[in-house]
């Protein structure tokens, strides 16, 4: 499995070429005609998840390449920026490796990092620990929660500690009318 690459500039192409195979899958069927909505061409996904991978006294966020051969070897890519994902989450992506980094207590075991946004602003993230999470992990993660303007949940085994709320609010309007609704 390749990682998604993003290419704003092919992005026309890319939505054409998704329509001329949804066209041709369909072609044998008396379908209306398809009406496309793209999207923006990068930072669309308001949802990640990424690796956390640790190299002496460094991290980074991390997901893995597949090998098409074999699918038992996988490399780790490296990933500062993820284009596909929210303007929001990448700019947190620096900050909370900067916060790891600077913090024995949040970076210990630390192996996964889930983002969640919204397009009204609101952050929630989830950090996936191999160990339990104490008293100093709490006050450790409650100030980086201030300091960064977000929500953080704290997960281990058998162990899920929500700081502020485990969930987002995200506001649309559709129709003229305001929905909310959480995520």
């Amino acid at each position: 499995m390749a990682i998604p690459t993003v290419d704003p500039a092919r992005y026309d192409e890319q939505v054409a070429e998704k329509q001329a195979y949804v066209g041709s899958t369909f072609a044998a069927f008396d379908t209306p005609a398809l009406e496309v909505y793209p999207s923006p061409p990068s930072h669309y996904r308001q949802r990640c998840e990424f690796r956390i991978w640790h190299e002496e006294n460094d991290l980074f966020y991390a997901m893995f390449e597949v090998d098409p051969e074999n699918s038992k070897n996988k490399r780790v890519i490296r990933l500062d920026q993820f284009p596909v994902a929210s303007a929001h989450i990448n700019e947190l992506m620096p900050k909370l490796r900067d916060a790891f980094l600077a913090s024995d207590e949040l970076r210990r075991r630390l192996f996964q990092v889930e983002f969640l946004t919204t397009l009204s602003g609101q952050a929630l993230v989830t950090l996936i620990y191999h160990r339990p999470l104490g008293d100093a992990w709490e006050a450790e993660a409650r100030a980086l929660e201030k300091a960064l303007d977000i929500m953080i949940i704290g997960r281990s085994r058998k162990q899920r500690l929500v700081l502020t709320q485990d969930h987002v609010w995200e506001r649309l309007t559709v129709d003229g009318a305001r929905c909310t609704t959480s995520r």
